[in-house]
């Protein structure tokens, strides 16, 4: 007997509805840390490291930007379809930064960094994966 399609689709969506909405809140946390000043590690990459204010304030932004551009996939996936490609490039720079240039990691937050550069790494592949089943089933 085969299912009908909305069946089909009815898990997939939920996993990724839920995907979605743990990414788009992650990335308001990153923008409201970074507009506020707020250094934790996690949010930041490097909070260690001196920052001037107009970085954090366009990191911010840029995150709140990744965060609406998320939400706006939580009710249309069709509006996130790239954006595996947008993290992947975001996951190559978070990773040449903590593997390359290791004299900007002071050695006490070597472990967040890359516990953040792995965290990363699976959200979007997992999102990658998620995207690529819901589309392929409908």
């Amino acid at each position: 007997m085969q299912k009908s399609y909305v069946y089909s689709c009815m898990p997939n969506s939920f996993v990724l509805r839920s995907w979605t909405i743990a990414g788009a809140f992650y990335m308001l946390l990153v923008s409201v840390s970074h507009l506020l000043y707020i250094k934790v590690p996690g949010l930041f990459v490097f909070p260690d490291t001196a920052s001037y204010i107009y970085q954090d304030r366009l990191i911010g932004m840029l995150a709140l930007g990744w965060s609406f551009w998320l939400w706006t996939g939580i009710k249309n996936p069709e509006s996130i379809r790239l954006l595996p490609f947008a993290g992947l490039i975001s996951v190559i720079t978070i990773w040449s930064e903590v593997l390359f240039f290791p004299d900007l990691i002071d050695q006490g937050y070597q472990l967040p960094q890359y516990l953040a550069a792995c965290l990363q790494t699976i959200y979007v592949g997992g999102l990658w994966f998620l995207l690529r089943r819901h589309f392929s089933v409908s």
